[in-house]
């Protein structure tokens, strides 16, 4: 696809060249092409004349020595040299030789900047204590017994300049007490605010812009243990210039009495966590209670503004299970204002986007919410725990989770660009399954969801012309959210709105992928050629592209 695309831009390139040639002739066409050369050559000059260093705050306390060794030898093998090492040292008598080795490194360069503190800070204080030394326009952040991949500060250097980035973060993994095994890799998504208010997902390599860090402040003491949660929310509320870098440039040390190993060797760091989000929510002027579903995994239950009336739009393919539904929505659903809309569709080929398109002129609610008629529910407050979400104004569509009548995963997101076809997230894993990363646990951003449970304002939906009757088949309700995002506004899914086919599911989706009709995939294509070309944000390029199930 980027080949074509390649491709479709020099022919588009050569066309206006020849029309340019034929009306002004050869010397003024010779002139403004290398005009735009030139501008161009210029540009890219400038972009990577600007200055970036990097000041690498490392806080030491008792470190080990090979530990401390190994961290110190990762930065000088930085291939990109504009840097400065700040180290403040906590480290009590018994451990003086933390000092020593880092004064032997720092002898004959003054990139290194070594203190020793009076007394320990706590990982906060004696991190504030680096950035005083800092003097570079960029912070990173770098933990005592952790490694920086070779190529971090060149990557991210690369972050900064072409995307014109504030905030980069990377992918990352765990390395052994003796470097002899890396593991757990952890392949994130691009940045995604309700994945990171549901955990961490950031964390390392995390490099943010001086002028954030200067507007903002630091680490707060009062998070401790989950310091760096509390800084990347506070940073992400400043900009949305956030790169992620699809890279593993950070290896996270596993031993005893790290983090990294073992949550629960730091307790504190749970409530700390939940504390961060709850800030961060009061911050950002969201009402909600944070709940702790395990250690550094949380949910959000946003106080709902209302009982706006939800129309809910079920299309009728078999009378026998539409009734069903209808009978599940009434016995099972908390909610109480609420209207059905039972639709009915005759003969094969129908255009569903068209009569669903119709069934919305007969919805007198606020909210639309369409539902597959074959589907029952699970979740007695499935209502309020879609509607919360949407009532949030950076929302435009909502989606829950569809099991299988035997409690497989049926819907979970849509990744998009993966193979000739649109993927389930997760698609065929058990109900009970926390996913990769807690994904399946996580309230998440994605790029699409489908009409199996979708819900979406009347106002918007109408506003964006409502399903595309060119897709009347099968991609008509992921075009709608691939046009929604262009609004930027987010898809959000939520595994706290659970429903399960009661028997036979819809024909659309097969080993998790969707069966498409060609000429509308076509369409589908040639309308989002740029995002199918470019790959999901939210499904890291390090993945399988066989399926969208998070594998390597």
């Amino acid at each position: 696809m980027e080949s074509q695309g390649r491709v479709g831009r020099i022919k588009s390139l050569a066309s206006r060249a020849i029309a340019y040639y034929r009306q002004y002739g050869a010397m003024d066409t010779l002139k403004k092409v290398y005009k735009k050369f030139n501008a161009r050559r210029l540009r890219k000059n400038a972009i990577y004349n600007r200055k970036v260093k990097f000041s690498i705050l490392v806080p030491l306390y008792n470190t080990r020595e090979c530990f401390l060794t190994e961290m110190l030898d990762s930065v000088f093998a930085q291939t990109y040299t504009n840097w400065e090492l700040c180290l403040q040292d906590g480290s009590d008598e018994e451990h003086s030789y933390v000092g020593d080795i880092c004064i032997r490194y720092a002898h004959g360069d003054k990139r290194i900047k070594y203190k020793k503190l009076k007394k320990n800070m706590g990982i906060s204080g004696n991190t504030n204590e680096c950035l005083k030394l800092a003097t570079g326009n960029f912070i990173s952040l770098l933990d005592h017994d952790d490694l920086l991949t070779c190529d971090a500060l060149y990557e991210t250097k690369k972050a900064i300049l072409e995307k014109n980035a504030l905030i980069v973060y990377s992918d990352e993994d765990k390395v052994n007490e003796d470097t002899t095994s890396f593991y757990e890799h952890h392949y994130k998504p691009d940045y995604a605010p309700d994945y990171l208010r549901s955990t961490n997902y950031i964390c390392h390599f995390l490099t943010i812009n001086k002028c954030i860090i200067n507007k903002i402040g630091l680490f707060n003491h009062g998070f401790d243990g989950s310091q760096d949660f509390d800084l990347v929310l506070r940073a992400t509320e400043q900009t949305d210039r956030i790169y992620h870098v699809p890279k593993i440039l950070y290896h996270w040390r596993a031993h005893s009495g790290s983090t990294a190993a073992n949550f629960d060797t730091k307790s504190y760091a749970v409530e700390a966590g939940r504390k961060a989000v709850a800030s961060h929510l009061e911050r950002i002027k969201l009402k909600g209670e944070v709940v702790t579903l395990q250690p550094g995994v949380y949910r959000i239950v946003y106080n709902p503004a209302g009982e706006p009336l939800v129309s809910i739009i079920l299309v009728n393919r078999d009378n026998d299970n539409l009734e069903k539904c209808v009978h599940s929505i009434q016995n099972k659903t908390t909610y109480n204002n609420y209207e059905i809309i039972k639709i009915d569709i005759s003969g094969d080929g129908a255009n569903y986007s068209k009569i669903l398109n119709n069934a919305v002129k007969q919805a007198s609610g606020e909210v639309l919410l369409f539902l597959e008629c074959n589907i029952e529910v699970i979740t007695e407050n499935w209502i309020e725990e879609l509607l919360m979400l949407l009532q949030r104004k950076d929302v435009g569509v909502v989606g829950g989770k569809v099991l299988s009548s035997d409690m497989f995963v049926r819907n979970a997101g849509v990744v998009i660009g993966l193979t000739d076809t649109v993927n389930i997230s997760f698609y065929g894993k058990s109900a009970g399954e926390q996913g990769y990363a807690c994904r399946l646990i996580s309230t998440q951003n994605y790029n699409a969801v489908t009409s199996d449970c979708l819900m979406i304002n009347k106002a918007l939906f109408l506003d964006l012309g409502g399903f595309s009757e060119e897709m009347g088949l099968s991609l008509f309700d992921i075009d709608l959210c691939m046009r929604v995002r262009k609004k930027e506004l987010l898809v959000v899914w939520t595994p706290f709105c659970e429903l399960r086919y009661n028997e036979r599911e819809i024909e659309r989706i097969v080993d998790g992928r969707m069966l498409l009709d060609a000429q509308e995939r076509e369409v589908f294509i040639n309308r989002w050629q740029h995002c199918w070309a470019a790959g999901d944000p939210y499904y890291n390029i390090n993945f399988s592209r066989d399926n969208a199930n998070y594998e390597m």
